[in-house]
């Protein structure tokens, strides 16, 4: 069962200190400068002096009816700082994570994703990162979701690990983090994601797949996005996910 509906209203109170990014990509270990790697995304609105990095991590409520919801690709805006972004070369089977920056909290404290909600990690084939506004052909390596139908798996992590199948075709790549936090009201899911450019080198094999859309493969009712109700809270026994299977090379 997901949070009571007192609790909820408690959280909401709470406002922006549950938002968060996934700015930074850790390939083997070795982590990345903020938006090294990761596309930046755009600010909402004007957050005073030292937090003006905090507009940057409000979510997205994507009503998902309208199919130029196109931030929830890659991020608000993300399009717009992608010539800026450099590409980080990675072998093809190595362990990978994106870490989280979260809102109100300085680099000395711990960071985590406060909300539930399953977490995913995509590629999508690129022969033109600068130019790729993440309208391709996406493909899941990663998945976590629910244990026992109760908790779920990335909520309060710091970090998403996973890893590049060892299959995986050489060659440039879109690589998107996705978490979101399902409601039980339609079109106030809340949605983090992020994408980083990437290069994969090995020897490849593979063929990815099978492979979705973004965002026509999600609609604003999908049982996974909208959540069942009875009286006591929002339902998640039995939860379906979006999206499709994990390929996993």
């Amino acid at each position: 069962m997901m949070k009571s509906a007192a609790l909820l209203c408690l959280l909401l109170t709470q406002g922006a200190i549950a938002h968060y990014v996934f700015p930074i990509l850790i390939v083997n270990g070795t982590q990345s400068a903020r938006w090294q790697y990761v596309r930046d995304v755009a600010n909402i609105s004007s957050y005073a002096p030292p937090h003006e990095e905090d507009a940057k991590m409000e979510p997205q409520y994507p009503k998902f009816d309208d199919k130029h919801e196109v931030d929830v690709r890659c991020g608000r805006s993300a399009q717009n700082s992608a010539n800026g972004t450099e590409t980080a070369t990675i072998v093809a089977g190595s362990d990978v994570a994106f870490q989280v920056k979260s809102l109100h909290v300085d680099d000395n404290s711990v960071n985590h994703i406060f909300h539930e909600g399953p977490g995913s990690v995509y590629m999508a084939k690129s022969d033109d990162l600068e130019n790729d506004v993440g309208d391709g052909d996406w493909f899941r390596i990663s998945y976590e979701g629910l244990i026992d139908d109760k908790i779920w798996e990335v909520e309060w992590k710091e970090f998403v690990n996973f890893t590049i199948p060892s299959t995986t075709p050489p060659g440039t790549y879109l690589l998107r983090m996705e978490q979101f936090w399902p409601w039980g009201n339609k079109d106030r899911s809340q949605w983090y994601v992020n994408c980083a450019h990437v290069n994969i080198v090995g020897s490849g094999g593979g063929t990815p797949g099978p492979t979705i859309k973004i965002p026509e493969a999600y609609h604003a009712t999908d049982p996974g996005i909208l959540l069942p109700t009875n009286s006591t809270g929002w339902i998640t026994e039995g939860y379906k996910p979006v999206g499709p299977p994990v390929w996993t090379g």
